[in-house]
Formats: structure tokens, C-alpha cells, sequence
């Protein structure tokens, strides 16, 4: 292989790692306490501790707005957190494992994806009615 498209990030020492977890127009933000060098997928979830974190508004429309351009329901965000406040944005999963966050957050993000499956079910079925 000569050329392999590549993604190149700078390193940003002192942040924290922020998981947001989009369902249609739920979001749920997550902070990770425990501080992790490279990547934290690799890490063993059960020694994490993670908190509840509120966003920005600006944070979550920008979310909901990024998954609807992408047409998408369900997106599992990555972002740093600088020591100034500052939101830097890593990747989006649009597969991302939520269950373990759920798990220690308490978040009802099954519940969630569950009601608007179920939202999507019932306007499918009025509409084959009429």
C-alpha cells in the first residue's frame, strides 16, 4: 500500500473525556473521572468511574443538528474537555456501546432508544390506517 488516508489529532494533556450519547433529540452527556492516556476503548470499563455531565446547549444542538445532516437517530459522540472550558471534538460513533455508561451513570438511555422505537412503530401503523 503506498497511500492510506490517515487522521492526525493534536495531544491535549490535562482534559477530560466526554462521551455524548444522542437519541433523536435526548442527549445524554457522560464524564469520564479516571484519567486515561490514548485511548480509553482499550481500558477496562469496569475500573471507570464516570459521572453525569451537563453540556452546553450549544454542545447538544450541535450534536442533534450533526446527527439529522447525517440522517441518523442514534449517535455516541467523544470529546475533550480543556481546563478552559473548551469542547474539542474527537469522532462520532454512530455505534456506540452505551450500556456500560448506563450501567454506572444511571442514564435512561435504553429506555430512550425503546420509546422512540416505539414512537417510530406508532406513527408507522396511523399512517398504514389511513
Amino acid at each position: 500500500m503506498t497511500y492510506v488516508p490517515v487522521v492526525y489529532q493534536e495531544f491535549h494533556k490535562g482534559c477530560k473525556e466526554i462521551r455524548v450519547t444522542v437519541v433523536g433529540d435526548r442527549v445524554f452527556g457522560t464524564q469520564f473521572e479516571n484519567e486515561v492516556i490514548g485511548d480509553w476503548h482499550r481500558s477496562d470499563r469496569k475500573k471507570f468511574n464516570c459521572v453525569v455531565h451537563r453540556l452546553p446547549s450549544e454542545i447538544e444542538n450541535a450534536c442533534i443538528k450533526y446527527l439529522r445532516k447525517l440522517d441518523l437517530v442514534y449517535g455516541a459522540f467523544d470529546f475533550l474537555l480543556t481546563e478552559k472550558g473548551e469542547y474539542i471534538f474527537l469522532e462520532l460513533n454512530s455505534y456506540g456501546d452505551w450500556r456500560w455508561i448506563e450501567n454506572i451513570t444511571k442514564q435512561p438511555i435504553t429506555q430512550t432508544i425503546i420509546d422512540y422505537c416505539k414512537s417510530i412503530l406508532s406513527n408507522k401503523n396511523i399512517e398504514a390506517v389511513k
